[in-house]
């Protein structure tokens, strides 16, 4: 009999489950009209996709969530915009996109020539609590190749426009990461219905499976 080692994350999310595509998803959607039923559907496609329009979201971008990598003494950011995540000079790289596996990954010299190493992610799937699983993996350059679960949250959030009112926009919230270690050779499974992920031992990080039961209240 297997023994697993299990790990309970109390996660709120709300995402779009549950919701047809012409249900309000977020009720901080800002104003009505085109504009704001434009940005529902973008959400629903987000959470089908793990996409805008025909393009995965920028691996860089997903970097600056992992715990420890923007700022190694602490946390980082815990959410970012999604359409800024394309067109802005921050995210800015030479991203290798698969969409059959919706994977991507990016050497980091192709942004800065002093750097080496990569970082890559594949999107596992969304839970029935609507947070998403992604699978991370980076290198510095070395012998290392470090790998990370991150819990994300797609959402419509808003900011004050000039003239005092909110303006709506997609975004992607960090809502917890669970690290596998160092060259992690094991198996990642979920079980979509039960909020649950599945961590198979491989010998070198772990020797027990872990189930991490996510609490969606």
């Amino acid at each position: 009999m297997k023994q697993f080692v299990v790990v309970s994350l109390a996660v709120v999310c709300f995402g779009s489950v549950g919701l047809t595509q012409n249900q309000v998803a977020d009720p901080l959607a800002a104003g009505a009209g085109r504009k704001a039923l434009a940005l529902q559907q973008q959400l629903v496609e987000l959470n089908r996709d793990f996409a805008e329009g025909r393009r995965l979201i920028n691996p860089r971008a997903i970097l600056d969530l992992i715990e420890g990598f923007v700022i190694p003494t602490g946390r980082g950011p815990i959410g970012i915009d999604v359409e800024g995540s394309r067109n802005s000079n921050r995210y800015n790289c030479e991203a290798e996109y698969n969409k059959e596996r919706k994977s991507a990954h990016f050497d980091f010299k192709k942004y800065d020539p002093t750097k080496s190493g990569w970082f890559s992610y594949q999107h596992l799937g969304q839970m029935a609590n609507g947070c998403h699983v992604v699978e991370t993996s980076h290198s510095g350059g070395g012998s290392g190749i470090f790998s990370a679960l991150l819990i994300l949250e797609c959402a419509i959030e808003y900011e004050y426009g000039e003239d005092g009112k909110r303006e709506g926009r997609l975004v992607i919230k960090r809502r917890g990461e669970y690290e596998l270690g160092d060259r992690y050779q094991g198996e990642v499974t979920l079980d979509p219905k039960k909020n649950a992920i599945i961590i198979s031992a491989d010998g070198r990080n772990s020797d027990k499976p872990v189930r991490i039961q996510l609490d969606s209240k």
